[in-house]
């Protein structure tokens, strides 16, 4: 699923052989009739440093969604939807720092400190934007964008500045933004997940590697 997400636009046929997963991008023929395009698939010479690394994380991904799945454990089913928010599991540190951070604004406004405001947002804004915690990437960049808006917004409304009201206003206008673009390949790669586990033993599945908009 990670494979697909990453190096596949469109549809593909992944099929179980021995230890190794095939996967066969479709292609259109000139007549309009699918076939399997059957060049090697797993082949990563070519591939970018990058889309490898991001194919890992992915593969990581999934397979700690999988393992949630199967956790009968009351305390793990209940906080397997906080768990699912973030790229790891292991990311569950930034719900914590977000709630310090959220009270320490609060106790920094009660005493009109200005700069340590400035601080702990543009800190925040720093930490989300560099460690991308969030499973999706929309998520990551909004959050970012949010704690900056908040530090720009803080020093505007201290020297009566106009930038007050455009650093709010940021926000909204990239949430529309994303709206345009909801989908993304980490979200791509989790949707053909069951459909794969639960078929794959049986023979080729045909799964889709197309993004929404």
């Amino acid at each position: 699923a990670a494979y697909v997400a990453v190096h596949v636009k469109g549809r593909a046929v992944a099929e179980l052989q021995k230890d190794a997963v095939i996967v066969t991008p479709i292609v259109e023929n000139t007549a309009g009739v699918s076939e399997a395009s059957w060049v090697e698939s797993l082949v990563f010479g070519d591939a970018k440093e990058a889309e490898v690394l991001q194919q890992h994380l992915m593969a990581q991904m999934l397979m700690e969604r999988s393992i949630l799945e199967e956790e009968t454990d009351r305390v793990m089913l209940g906080a397997k939807q906080l768990f699912c928010k973030y790229a790891k599991c292991e990311n569950v540190w930034m719900e914590v720092c977000t709630k310090v951070a959220a009270a320490a604004l609060v106790s920094v406004v009660a005493v009109d400190n200005l700069w340590l405001c400035v601080a702990i947002t543009l800190g925040m804004a720093l930490v989300i934007g560099l460690a991308q915690p969030f499973a999706q990437p929309q998520m990551n960049v909004l959050q970012s964008v949010c704690f900056a808006c908040l530090a720009l917004a803080a020093v505007g409304f201290r020297y009566r500045m106009a930038l007050a009201k455009l650093a709010l206003a940021v926000p909204l206008v990239l949430l529309v933004l994303q709206l345009r673009r909801p989908d993304s390949p980490e979200m791509l790669a989790l949707r053909p997940q069951q459909d794969l586990e639960a078929k794959i033993h049986e023979g080729p599945v045909e799964v889709s590697a197309e993004q929404f908009t």
